[in-house]
């Protein structure tokens, strides 16, 4: 059977318009979010009722009265609805990857390249498509939690396709770190994070310093997420495709 450059799950450009529309999404919650709370602003008046906030995030006490609400509003919305958005967005990016890595992989035109594999995985798998897709899991589960250094080389070394320049890839880099020390360390950088930002850390090596997600900050996040997207997947798709049709002529 000829396979005109389909993958399992998709073509590698199906896969970078799917991303491009979350994180348009996930773009729009946040302009959504700062729309309505300056509407919120306007409208609510200073009767002296007070709410109860169904969070446990401290940005904000728990009960409040409209006064204290609108007096914080704009740090809520800076602080709480950028930080979301900016985690969500990262996150989107990650699965991005490796579900576009995972479907190049997995295609029978490329020998897999795992050292060892268990044969009870192989052997416990219901069809040879699940054993296939566990081998490549197991390949790539040290790149993927490896973060960008690792996703880099094996983009470029292993699967030889055009990425992004050193410049924007360092920039991805302390994306990566700015993401991982908000989810793992309330903000606060660490000898971690010093590490994956490399010399694009923000913040100086001192106590309680934190890499806050601007707006300037989560706009060139989103951006530079998108021109990596745009890259890789017309680098992968142009690629792929060929050797696609390579492997079956």
């Amino acid at each position: 059977m000829i396979v005109s450059g389909k993958l399992r799950y998709g073509t590698v450009a199906e896969f970078s318009e799917s991303a491009k529309q979350k994180l348009l999404e996930i773009h729009s919650f946040r302009e959504f979010s700062r729309a309505s709370y300056a509407i919120l602003e306007k409208v609510v008046d200073d009767s002296g009722h007070r709410f109860a906030f169904g969070a446990t995030e401290s940005l904000l006490p728990q009960v409040f009265d409209e006064r204290e609400f609108l007096a914080q509003l704009s740090t809520f919305d800076e602080r709480f609805i950028l930080r979301m958005t900016f985690l969500q967005m990262v996150d989107v990016f990650e699965h991005w990857l490796y579900q576009v890595l995972r479907a190049v992989l997995a295609h029978p035109h490329r020998v897999m390249q795992t050292k060892s594999i268990s044969p009870r995985l192989v052997l416990s798998a219901k069809t040879i498509e699940e054993a296939k897709f566990r081998i490549v899991d197991t390949e790539l589960y040290g790149v993927i939690h490896g973060g960008p250094t690792r996703w880099f080389d094996f983009i470029g070394q292993k699967l030889k396709v055009e990425l992004p320049d050193k410049d924007k890839r360092d920039s991805i880099r302390e994306i990566k770190a700015t993401r991982d020390v908000w989810v793992h360390n309330d903000g606060y950088a660490n000898d971690l994070y010093f590490k994956k930002a490399g010399t694009k850390a923000r913040v100086e090596q001192v106590i309680n310093a934190r890499p806050e997600i601007t707006p300037e900050y989560h706009s060139e996040s989103w951006k530079l997420i998108l021109d990596f997207i745009n890259v890789l997947g017309a680098s992968l798709s142009d690629r792929f495709d060929k050797q696609i049709l390579s492997f079956y002529s």
